[in-house]
């Protein structure tokens, strides 16, 4: 049967003993309604309202679309496809924005096997390992609850060359970025000098001679040492680590990054020790009119 209601060319195949229709196509140009079961295989519509309990092989929305809280869409993920187009862009996690939307940023992503992370924060105490690349990083910081204010008292300790290195919060340590000052409160405590960890032991010959090569004088650090190395203004007292290294390599090492020759000032103290002793033995030899 067909009236008003019926576009022309409705196929109606029969009903079943439920008093269920059944159509093979239907093309409406107002609302079409029905109840609770399943679709035909295609249906079309600019503006469709679908309720109850119905199977879609395939639904394809231009628009928007529009789902009512509770509302569940089950099927195999396995065979699902994924959008191409989602706001961001490749490897970017949604998540739900502040305005209660769901969003992505460069700042959270993740392509399978990295995920990426621009700023971490944490309000309670994070346990196990932090790993991170230093050598991308500019700087590794730790903020405290004083804020930009508190002391900079972070120690790294590395044990082993192939092991990760620690990070401890001590009070006892301060680092001023600004002037590149460290301060430690408390005494440095050395064990290396004890004698029973030493072996190989070799007098240092020749002592007075050695001294002699060297130069003590006063300088000012050049425009490079200030600007790449921070090392401050002003006058100071040393010697040159390249006349050091001649006579006593051991009190000289290569800081930083094998960049530049640094004294260890400590190890020059043997050297003059031994350069007094020498000097002693020749004053006894004039007293004693040798």
């Amino acid at each position: 049967m067909i009236d008003s209601n019926w576009t022309s060319g409705a196929s109606i195949m029969g009903r079943d003993s439920n008093g269920s229709t059944k159509v093979k196509d239907i093309t409406a140009t107002g609302v079409f309604q029905g109840g609770s079961g399943a679709f035909p295989n295609g249906i079309t519509g600019n503006n469709a309202t679908i309720g109850g309990n119905n199977e879609i092989s395939n639904l394809t929305v231009t628009g928007t679309f529009v789902a009512d809280a509770g509302t569940q869409f089950n099927g195999n993920s396995l065979t699902a496809t994924t959008a191409t187009n989602v706001v961001g862009g490749a490897n970017r996690i949604p998540y739900n924005s502040a305005s209660n939307s769901t969003t992505t940023s460069s700042n959270l992503q993740f392509n399978g096997t990295k995920l990426t992370v621009q700023a971490l924060k944490s309000n309670t105490t994070i346990e196990g390992s932090i790993n991170g690349n230093a050598a991308s990083s500019s700087t590794v910081a730790v903020a405290n609850a004083d804020g930009p204010g508190g002391n900079f008292n972070l120690l790294m300790t590395n044990d082993n060359v192939s092991s990760s290195a620690s990070v401890y919060r001590d009070t006892g340590i301060y680092y001023n970025a600004g002037n590149n000052a460290l301060t430690v409160n408390g005494d440095i405590t050395a064990l290396a000098s004890d004698i029973r960890l030493k072996e190989n032991i070799e007098q240092i010959e020749g002592a007075v001679a050695k001294v002699c090569q060297l130069r003590g004088f006063t300088y000012e650090f050049n425009q490079e040492a200030r600007h790449s190395l921070r090392l401050p203004k002003g006058r100071h007292a040393g010697v040159s680590a390249q006349e050091v290294e001649t006579v006593l390599p051991e009190a000289v090492a290569q800081r930083p990054n094998d960049r530049f020759l640094t004294v260890k000032y400590e190890k020059l103290v043997p050297l003059l020790i031994e350069a007094i002793k020498e000097l002693k033995d020749e004053i006894e030899e004039l007293k004693n009119g040798g």
